[in-house]
């Protein structure tokens, strides 16, 4: 529901404000791009959110570990802080359809959920 998501990307900007004042850190660290990204288990519906400075890599070093996976997409932000924050809002957003771990049953109306948002912040970059 777009009201949904709308309250969704204002509470999560909320959040990036305040992770990003410098008197609520307690060191500044050096800022580098991250990308939030969502993967599948090849030839099914289960799925993977997470966050990496180099998705693709990412894809490769979990295959290394007995997945066979695709990088569905991804969409590159300021900061891992705010690469991070966006894959724990999908992970809320998504809790009911949790299996295991980090792993989600996904419908293809969600992963379409996903694909949009990521092309809007690649279209606004």
């Amino acid at each position: 529901n777009h009201a949904e998501v709308m309250l969704l990307i204002h509470n999560l900007a909320t959040r990036v404000d305040k992770l990003e004042n410098p008197t609520l850190l307690p060191q500044k660290t050096e800022q580098r791009e991250a990308s939030t990204y969502l993967m599948r288990r090849i030839d099914t519906h289960i799925h993977k959110f997470g966050k990496s400075v180099h998705p693709s890599k990412r894809r490769k070093e979990l295959e290394v570990a007995g997945e066979d996976l695709e990088l569905v997409d991804y969409f590159t932000l300021e900061s891992e802080q705010q690469a991070l924050l966006w894959e724990n809002t999908f992970k809320t957003y998504f809790k009911d359809k949790r299996i295991k771990g980090e792993w989600f049953l996904l419908t293809e109306e969600d992963v379409a959920f996903f694909v949009a948002i990521a092309r809007t912040f690649e279209k606004f970059r």
